[in-house]
């Protein structure tokens, strides 16, 4: 398939499809028309077909690497010993595992430390980069290569996103035998839930709407760092299935991948104002889980015109009309995630002499007492 079709077929489908599916004036054969779209779209993406060989669980890493554990000993001296890759960012590696093991003590590395004995990390031109792997992408880390690669300009961040992606992928062809664990489906969250992770470690500022719907999906069902290393994203649909059964999750997962492939492969937005559907079907979780809707309103913020529509024609959220016009209005004046986790930061030093003043005039100074006009002690 040609880029312009593809483009194509990924702008429809995240306008028309998810008008067809939030409208009941469309028939049937409307819907199964759009939903193929989304399939086309999905399919033209490079794609492996060797299932038994994908390793989906504890027990799969057991039988296809063949042992249990990885020692700290052995996980060190395979950093170490790796010559390619430079001083520094051995340094920033070593980083990774103490952030990781911070936050789950029996974390299993042994994907980690099959990859780390032979990973590269190689300066590439972005034009390059650009032509291999999208127009959206200034670095990446190439399983099948065990190669992260980067461009100039490239900073600290976007590589320590990239060493998370060496904790959980992995791909070996030994003579023509496959083995691999790395999101083939569902892409986009699972991009989203490794930038989740590299803010363990850094401020990681990427695929932030995305990371919006994966933190509001993860307070209505939580999912651990080590389900995650073990089953994937895709494991994660499975068990949303399981226990959300009348959401539809192939829509909402679909239509992020279909976002996502647009943005790294062609470098394009597509703003999620399109997608009114998308926003009433995440919106079944929180008529279950009511608690949940601040995470929902952050997801709010990347929508505006065809979701005010959507709240006219839809009773069950016109009663939340008036909280959504207040996100409308204030969205023109919200930064960029980063620039607002800037002016949150020094909110602190800015406030120091009200502070101080406070302190003074309510707690350290003694004023005293004085006799109003009537004589009275005051």
């Amino acid at each position: 398939m040609i880029k312009s079709t593809a483009v194509a077929l990924a702008l429809i489908t995240v306008t028309t499809a998810s008008m067809v599916k939030s409208k009941p004036k469309y028939n049937t054969k409307d819907i199964d028309e759009s939903k193929s779209m989304i399939e086309d779209l999905l399919a033209n993406q490079p794609q492996i077909y060797v299932s038994e060989n994908k390793i989906n669980s504890k027990s799969d890493l057991d039988k296809f690497l063949g042992y249990e554990t990885v020692s700290d000993e052995e996980l060190y001296n395979a950093i170490d010993n790796n010559n390619q890759i430079s001083k520094e960012n051995k340094e920033k590696i070593y980083i990774v595992i103490n952030k990781i093991k911070e936050k789950s003590p029996d974390f299993d590395f042994r994907i980690f430390y099959e990859n780390i004995k032979s990973l590269n990390i190689t300066l590439m031109d972005k034009n390059d980069i650009a032509k291999e792997y999208g127009l959206g992408v200034a670095g990446c880390y190439d399983t099948k290569k065990n190669t992260i690669y980067y461009s100039d300009g490239y900073d600290d961040m976007n590589l320590y996103h990239e060493i998370c992606h060496v904790l959980f992928d992995y791909y070996r062809n030994d003579n023509g035998k496959v083995v691999y664990k790395f999101n083939i489906e569902s892409k986009s969250l699972g991009e989203a839930m490794n930038s989740k992770i590299t803010n363990y470690i850094t401020f990681d500022n990427s695929y932030s709407y995305q990371r919006s719907i994966l933190d509001f999906l993860l307070v209505n069902c939580p999912y651990s760092l080590t389900e995650y290393n073990y089953n994937g994203i895709g494991g994660y649909k499975i068990k949303l299935q399981e226990e959300y059964p009348s959401v539809d999750f192939d829509f909402i997962f679909n239509l992020l991948d279909s976002i996502t492939i647009v943005q790294n492969d062609f470098n394009m937005t597509l703003n999620l104002d399109k997608a009114p559907a998308f926003i009433e079907e995440l919106f079944n979780l929180v008529k279950i889980n009511p608690d949940t809707y601040p995470y929902f309103k952050v997801i709010c913020e990347y929508v505006n015109d065809d979701v005010k529509e959507m709240l006219s024609l839809n009773s069950e959220l016109s009663k939340y009309s008036f909280t959504f016009e207040k996100i409308f209005r204030c969205k023109q004046y919200v930064l960029s995630e980063k620039e607002e986790t800037i002016l949150s930061n020094v909110n602190e030093a800015l406030r120091t002499s009200i502070d101080a003043f406070n302190a003074l005039n309510n707690v350290d100074i003694s004023l005293g007492f004085i006799k109003d006009e009537d004589g009275k002690r005051v």
